[in-house]
């Protein structure tokens, strides 16, 4: 596994970053590739555990499972959400973002309910985050 962070700077500050995560899925592949068509859908968002549900879309994608329906459209919010969640959880873990924790922990209930849309969660994670002042009090302390 491998975990690469870009960091730009000008003029003394950063400007820019980005991370990436790759891992090497050489020997799950060959397993997955060793099961039926239902065993490796049931078995893909186990085995990614880390955004499994959008593990489970692309997979169903590739298959071409997925069609203009009703249903893929409802995996596909799911894989959003679920992509939100991991971002404001790596905000967290990893950069000690000014989150008031509370209303965080009524957020993520929401999220694992799974009852609102995309939007609606991503109107309630705007509502979540610190005014500018916080904002920029947390980024001066994180270039220190």
């Amino acid at each position: 596994m491998t975990l690469k962070i870009n960091v730009s700077y000008l003029d003394g500050n950063i400007n820019d970053l980005s991370t990436g995560l790759e891992r090497s899925g050489d020997a799950v592949g060959k397993w997955l590739q060793q099961q039926t068509t239902e065993e490796a859908l049931a078995a893909i968002p186990t085995v990614f555990s880390i955004c499994g549900r959008s593990h489970d879309v692309a997979a169903r994608l590739a298959l071409g499972e997925l069609t203009d329906t009703d249903a893929a459209q409802q995996l596909a919010h799911k894989a959003v959400i679920e992509s939100i969640r991991e971002y404001v959880i790596r905000l967290l873990q990893h950069w000690d973002y000014p989150i008031d924790r509370a209303a965080l922990g009524q957020w993520m209930q929401a999220v694992n309910e799974d009852t609102l849309t995309p939007a609606d969660l991503a109107r309630q994670v705007q509502a979540l985050l610190p005014d500018a002042q916080q904002t920029a009090d947390w980024l001066s302390n994180i270039q220190q």
